[in-house]
């Protein structure tokens, strides 16, 4: 019976697809990359929906594809935990599968082609802190190398003392051949797998010693991706060989700064717009400014705070003309004040009286001299 697809899953991005098949029942997944990056849909997360959904339509078995040069151990650990819940699993390795990838091909029946590389090294973990955090780290990495040593020494029926040893190399690069004479794989597919641009971009960036001489031209769509990355690396200060995981964890760095500097810009902004408001809410009630004039000093006060603040104390208040005439003050109504009220009470005010509204003063002289 023909193989037909009845269903398909994808993640949350393209690399990683899902497709359910009658004939055999099974789930094909994709690890491609870096393991633990959820742009790549290689985080356990992603897996676990997938095996969700596999389960859910009754898929018990499952053909794992992994072209990785690893990634996080804690990731790679989960995503075993979620294979495992298939009843069959067994991994197809393709260009590569180096340093946490072999870790889920330790756990699993494995193929490779007979091109397909492997490299296995001590696992390593990021620390940082004190003494004590420094000790919990170190802990930490004790338990997941000795997890790697029995899950490789279970799968080549090696002793731990000599998967140890061979780790203590450093990193150890194998060919499809050696890693099955030693019983890392399981099986070898005769051909070779085709190399396409991807396999030799990943090999390079692993540090493989031997990549395939293929002559190829990169499309035109990936060179301006790689500039596109390298303009990228560039601006965000690092080096041109930086991992996705050290890029993704620069931009976030970057991203919880920004958000730092907006939130203090909006409260210098407020703190700013509070100082002006006051400036000239307290300029109109003294009488120095029109509440017309408002918008115009609070222009030039967002421009030249202190400029403007000099400005405005230095104004004398605006004296209306019915302050002359009338209206309280000292003395009382200044409607019934006398022209020797004025000269007693305020001469200043008789001097304005004058200039203002001769007139009123005339009539004050008037009345003073008839007396």
């Amino acid at each position: 019976m023909k193989s037909s697809t009845f269903g398909t899953m994808k993640s949350k991005n393209l690399k990683t697809v899902v497709a359910l098949q009658v004939d055999g029942r099974t789930a094909k997944v994709r690890i491609v990359d870096y393991i633990g990056e959820s742009y790549y849909g290689t985080d356990s997360a992603t897996i676990r929906e997938l095996v969700d959904e596999a389960l859910s339509q009754g898929i018990s078995e499952a053909v794992v594809y992994i072209n990785s040069r690893g990634g996080s151990v804690i990731e790679a650990n989960e995503i075993v935990n979620q294979l495992k819940r298939f009843t069959s699993v067994k991994i197809e390795v393709g260009a590569l599968a180096a340093s946490a990838a072999t870790y889920i091909t330790s756990k699993f029946y494995t193929v490779a082609h007979a091109n397909s590389q492997f490299m296995f090294h001590l696992p390593s973990v990021s620390s940082y802190g004190d003494v004590n955090q420094l000790a919990s780290d170190l802990k930490l990495l004790q338990n997941i190398t000795d997890d790697y040593v029995n899950a490789y020494a279970q799968k080549t029926q090696q002793s731990k003392e000599d998967i140890e040893a061979l780790l203590a190399k450093g990193d150890v690069w194998m060919t499809a051949s050696e890693a099955q004479s030693q019983g890392f794989i399981d099986e070898i597919i005769e051909d070779d797998l085709q190399a396409s641009y991807e396999d030799i971009t990943l090999l390079t960036a692993s540090g493989a010693p031997q990549i395939p001489n293929i002559q190829t031209t990169i499309p035109k769509t990936k060179e301006m991706e790689r500039t596109r990355l390298l303009a990228v690396i560039a601006a965000l200060g690092m080096a041109m060989d930086a991992t996705d995981e050290a890029i993704a964890q620069r931009i976030e760095a970057l991203k919880s700064k920004e958000q730092d500097y907006d939130t203090l810009k909006a409260s210098v902004d407020k703190m700013q717009n509070e100082r002006i408001e006051a400036l000239l809410n307290g300029a109109i009630a003294s009488k120095k400014i029109d509440a017309k004039e408002k918008e115009v000093y609070a222009k030039l006060a967002a421009n030249d705070f202190e400029s403007t603040q000099q400005i405005l104390n230095g104004m004398q208040a605006v004296p209306k003309l019915s302050a002359h005439l009338g209206g309280s003050a000292e003395g009382g109504n200044r409607k019934a004040w006398t022209l020797e009220d004025y000269m007693d009470k305020d001469p200043e005010a008789l001097e304005r009286l004058y200039k203002e509204n001769p007139e009123a003063a005339a009539d004050l002289e008037k009345v003073y001299f008839k007396k």
